[in-house]
């Protein structure tokens, strides 16, 4: 019998054990609690989602440029061996249409990537504006009264980080997020 009460106090003692590990801290009411903002973006669903989606177009851009510097150096080198057979005027006015079709195309792929610089900015806004809904929820739920993100602090108590607990609660409610 003692055997029976021993495994039972044993086995008790490991689900309770599990049950706070698995539970929020308890912090006095009114904490000051930290989230690192950007291992939300970077550990969450949604956050991989938005990452992968300008990845996909960071490369394909990538890949247009190269395209198109290939094409520019197999222009250069055909009129660079035309100039023999042409006259100095002939050759002046494809040299300079040359220049101003790779000026061109330079500012259109410039203006492609800041476009793709924008379009980051504006999913960071977005999860940002998906999440906060859930933080609040967790930092109300903790006691919480003011939630900084860690890169703005100096030093502080792992006690108070709720970085993988908001993962959690996010990968939860919204997954890889909404349609965009």
């Amino acid at each position: 019998m003692r055997w029976i009460a021993a495994v039972l106090c044993v086995w008790l003692g490991a689900a309770a054990l599990a049950t706070a590990q698995d539970a929020p801290p308890q912090l006095p009411l009114g904490s000051i609690l930290v989230v690192d903002l950007d291992q939300l973006y970077n550990g969450t669903r949604y956050g991989q989602r938005l990452q992968q989606i300008i990845a996909s177009e960071r490369a394909a851009l990538l890949s247009e440029n190269r395209t198109k510097e290939r094409e520019f150096e197999t222009q250069e080198l055909l009129l660079t061996q035309q100039r023999d057979a042409m006259l100095p005027e002939e050759f002046r006015e494809l040299a300079t249409q040359f220049d101003q079709n790779v000026r061109r195309v330079r500012r259109e792929q410039d203006a492609k990537q800041a476009a793709l610089l924008r379009q980051n900015e504006l999913f960071r806004v977005r999860f940002n504006e998906q999440i906060n809904p859930i933080l609040t929820d967790v930092v109300t739920e903790l006691g919480g009264a003011v939630l900084l993100n860690r890169s703005a602090t100096i030093t502080y108590a792992t006690e108070v980080d709720i970085t993988e607990i908001a993962i959690d609660r996010i990968d939860a409610a919204i997954g890889d997020g909404p349609d965009l």
